[in-house]
């Protein structure tokens, strides 16, 4: 657990440099009322070795969840109601070169805050 928010509305779900995406969208998701919460699975194995306890204290029912992850969200659909990623906006590679993905783009940050709305809505 990176961000614990009581009475959360989403959790975040990333590992890695994506880490940091998550941590900047608290921040704006925040300026809309939307209370989220950051939690980091470097390791599905380990993860999954974990007591069900252990697991739903990570990822509770009940509390919509994205993963967050630059290029492939293979995996993650294990543990995420929806996945934000390259490959689920594949048709973008055809539109702008691979450098304007880069995690730290604008562009990113913007299509990331606008798939936890769709997560939130059930639009996923």
């Amino acid at each position: 657990m990176l961000h614990e928010q009581e009475g959360a509305d989403i959790t975040l779900i990333s590992t890695g440099s994506e880490v940091c995406i998550c941590i900047d969208a608290v921040k704006e998701l925040a300026k809309q009322n939307i209370k989220a919460r950051v939690v980091s699975i470097p390791c599905f194995e380990v993860f999954d070795a974990q007591s069900k306890d252990y697991r739903l204290s990570v990822l509770p029912d009940g509390i919509p969840s994205l993963s967050v992850e630059v290029m492939s969200t293979m995996g993650w659909e294990r543990y995420a109601h929806e996945q934000f990623g390259l490959n689920r906006k594949c048709y973008l590679f055809i539109i702008l070169p691979l450098s304007r993905f880069h995690a730290n783009s604008r562009f990113f940050r913007i299509r990331c805050f606008r798939s936890v709305q769709g997560c939130l809505q059930g639009k996923f």
